[in-house]
């Protein structure tokens, strides 16, 4: 009986001591891996994924609300430190700031790309504020939930491959539009890797009127870019 006993405490005692290991092993080994796995996960999708979305309706290509996207961005390199599809965004004495972003690439399908650029350039005593609508273009309505910009404007290439001419854009300069700001922040990353960088997220519309009929030809809805890379100048 005694010996039976001495078994079970034993057996208790391993056990006990097992689970401790295990305890200790997913303290110091496991949740530091799996943490460090997420980080890892977080940093490469911070650097790698930049999603850029248009609903598009035009005349040519024919097209009605129809989802592109995008959610690549160039890498910055010792020999390419300034990547074409980053944004650039400055500050005036004045307080008053610039926005240029340039050849964002959205896909519809395996014929049909659109490339985007956007240039927004100072007005006078307009800030930069995150959450205020910034209008542009012959817009007509309320504003008082932002402001208005002087000169600026958007540019919209439509690449469609069954064209007979296919590497040659169908062009559509906005008439009118807005766009709001909705976050920003700056990105330390790694000197080594060469990824650090301003980030902005915004929604956006624009439009194209035809000058002599009147009607819309071109109209980009519900868009919106997010983790978009740029930087200060």
């Amino acid at each position: 009986m005694r010996r039976c006993i001495i078994y079970i405490v034993a057996a208790v005692a391993l056990l006990s001591l097992a689970s401790c290991e295990k305890l200790v092993f997913e303290l110091l080994v496991e949740r530091p891996l799996t943490n460090l796995d997420d980080k890892i996960d977080e940093r490469q999708q911070k650097r790698n994924v930049h999603p850029f979305e248009l609903y598009i309706t035009t005349s040519e290509p024919e097209l009605s609300e129809c989802r592109f996207y995008g959610d690549r961005q160039d890498s910055k390199t010792s020999m390419d430190p300034t990547p074409n599809d980053w944004f650039e965004f400055s500050y005036e004495p004045d307080g008053s700031f610039s926005f240029v972003l340039d050849c964002r690439w959205a896909s519809l399908d395996e014929n049909i790309r659109s490339n985007t650029s956007i240039y927004l350039h100072p007005t006078e005593g307009v800030p930069f504020e995150l959450n205020k609508c910034y209008y542009f273009g012959d817009y007509m309505g309320a504003v008082g939930d932002g402001y208005i910009l002087e000169d600026s404007y958007m540019e919209l290439y439509m690449f469609d491959m069954q064209r007979e001419n296919p590497y040659t854009p169908i062009i559509y300069t906005s008439t009118s539009g807005w766009i709001k700001f909705t976050h920003y922040e700056s990105y330390s990353g790694s000197a080594l890797l060469m990824d650090n960088a301003q980030i902005i997220d915004a929604e956006f519309y624009f439009e194209t009127v035809d000058a002599e009929s009147g009607e819309v030809i071109m109209r980009a809805e519900n868009c919106k870019l997010e983790n978009c890379w740029g930087e200060i100048r």
